[in-house]
């Protein structure tokens, strides 16, 4: 349980600093040559210590004179602190840098910096004035997990939801202690508990980072990854990456993200899926060699360096005024999308004027011309295959694409909205194929060896829901989206699943078939998107072959 004090230290050059304190008696052995010290009330609890420190800032920043001010700490102090308690029996200086380390460009619970600082030999009767120390000296900031505002509002300051109840703790023991419920799965954020922070200061290193890459960047490629560097030259804070599904967005980060660490800037790549976080830090470490890189999900140490940093968008919550360049990728992808709770977090874990790159496939709204840079094309040059409406009734396959299933020789993804939904269409289009069709959505026991089976081309068909709209490539395959106008599938998914089509250079072409009995405007919008993206691609002139030049 934390109980804080608030300290009044008249500074030899006039004025008056308030701050709380832990320890405060040790800060009149510190520092009883320089200024007077008094306590300003009883030991409380962290978030209304605050709340009473954040008042009397107010009220003594009105007083002009240091006599006044004197007087007035001293009529409503306590007790006035006994400067001849012992200074504590260890270098507060040689331990102070330990602690910057570990918290520049973090927010974490104490608790944790705590631990850190018990595994380098530190008793807990040391460390508690080490953080005051840190704390008085400017070079960390400490404040409650959740704080109250103006007209009673709670709101966490993790992650800045106010999403916070009022329930009984068994840490402070107190009946109604505030709790934010969004940001429990990182550890609970509690009024009674302290967060620690402190900004990253980016610091200009004699190095030069460079990056390999096995194959050279397409001419869609260059293109987006020197606007890329215009733009991190630039005044502008945010920019955003159209790129077609498969058109390899990621690779045309690695020059800005060369520059900015050359420039002593720490990078961020967030990213909302766990899987993607893995796969991309071995790509980055394949690429930036010589390069330390963090990398953080869930139950990796939180405190792993690097100055390039791979993490899913809820760990970002625990970075604080850090990188020169954040790059997100996934933007409209879950958990991130309409996430107010992901977006504070990211947008806090930006330095002061820091720049984000924001990259989808899919963005909303639709950037006008020139308002986001953009890669239209795939690596083998070919259009991206646009999809063909066919009208049914809900809940039926039309002929005409049981006939071009039949025909085909290749294999297809049925696409369809839900789990019910796939364990229906699976018996119907075994009946109407006369084929063994695999299954694959969130709760399928036998999930992963349907899947393999398929791309092994053990099985023809796959029904699926939107567990494969993203990360995958099937060479070959064609898509059909039954039910197209169900209202889960938003613009976005469409045009996801629609990019599973035609993305290796062997096969760069094939069908995809919206089935419903309605045009929505998701449907057409998702239409849009592809066309918009292939009208570019040849006005650019990155597509290849006489038909498409």
């Amino acid at each position: 349980m934390h109980k804080l004090q608030i300290i009044g230290t008249i500074l030899p050059e006039g004025g008056i600093r308030l701050w709380l304190a832990r320890y405060p008696q040790y800060f009149s052995a510190w520092y009883s040559g320089e200024g007077a010290h008094r306590v300003l009330g009883t030991e409380m609890h962290i978030d209304e210590a605050q709340w009473r420190l954040s008042h009397l800032e107010r009220l003594v920043g009105r007083a002009a004179q240091v006599p006044l001010i004197g007087r007035w700490v001293t009529k409503i102090g306590r007790a006035v602190v006994d400067n001849e308690n012992h200074a504590p029996s260890f270098a507060l200086d040689t331990w102070l840098p330990i602690v910057q380390k570990v918290l520049r460009g973090r927010i974490v619970l104490e608790e944790r910096v705590v631990g850190l600082l018990r595994k380098e030999g530190l008793w807990p009767v040391q460390i508690g004035p080490l953080l005051d120390y840190a704390v008085f000296s400017g070079w960390v900031e400490q404040l409650p997990s959740v704080k109250i505002e103006a007209w009673g509002t709670w709101r966490c300051q993790r992650c800045g939801s106010e999403h916070v109840v009022l329930e009984p703790c068994p840490s402070c023991r107190r009946p109604e202690c505030p709790l934010c419920l969004d940001c429990i799965s990182l550890g609970e954020s509690r009024g009674c508990r302290i967060l620690l922070a402190a900004p990253y200061a980016a610091q200009r290193r004699d190095r030069t980072v460079d990056f390999q890459l096995r194959y050279s960047l397409t001419q869609a490629q260059q293109r987006a990854a020197e606007q890329l560097e215009k733009f991190y030259l630039s005044d502008k804070e945010r920019t955003v990456v159209w790129a077609a599904c498969g058109a390899g967005k990621t690779e045309v980060t690695f020059p800005v993200i060369r520059r900015a660490l050359n420039n002593g800037e720490q990078v961020l790549f967030a990213i909302p899926r766990q899987d993607i976080v893995r796969e991309l830090a071995e790509r980055l470490a394949s690429a930036f060699q010589g390069v330390e890189i963090a990398v953080h999900y869930g139950g990796q140490p939180w405190e792993a360096p690097g100055d390039l940093v791979v993490a899913t968008t809820h760990q970002v919550l625990h970075f604080y005024r850090r990188f020169g360049l954040v790059i997100l990728d996934e933007m409209d992808a879950f958990p991130y999308q309409g996430s107010e709770m992901l977006r504070f977090g990211l947008m806090r874990s930006l330095a002061p004027l820091g720049k984000l790159i924001e990259m989808s496939a899919t963005p909303n709204p639709i950037p006008s011309r020139d308002s986001a840079i953009t890669i239209p094309a795939r690596y083998h040059g070919h259009p991206l295959p646009e999809p063909k409406i066919v009208k049914t009734r809900a809940g039926l396959i039309p002929q005409e694409v049981v006939e071009a299933v039949r025909e085909s020789t290749g294999r297809w993804i049925f696409f369809v909205p839900t789990i019910k939904a796939c364990e229906l269409w699976t018996g119907i289009l075994e009946d109407s194929l006369h084929e063994p069709v695999a299954a694959c959505h969130s709760r399928h026991p036998e999930r992963a060896e349907h899947i393999e089976r398929f791309r092994k081309g053990h099985v023809r068909f796959m029904v699926a829901t939107s567990v494969l709209e993203r990360g995958v490539t099937f060479p070959g395959v064609e898509v059909v989206i039954l039910d197209a106008d169900h209202p889960i599938y938003s613009r976005s998914a469409l045009v996801q699943m629609a990019g599973r089509v035609g993305r290796t250079a062997d096969h760069p072409t094939g069908r995809v078939l919206f089935c419903a009995s309605k045009v929505t405007p998701d449907i057409r919008g998702a239409c849009t998107m592809i066309r918009r993206l292939n009208e570019e691609a040849a006005e650019l002139g990155l597509l290849l072959g006489d038909d498409h030049a």
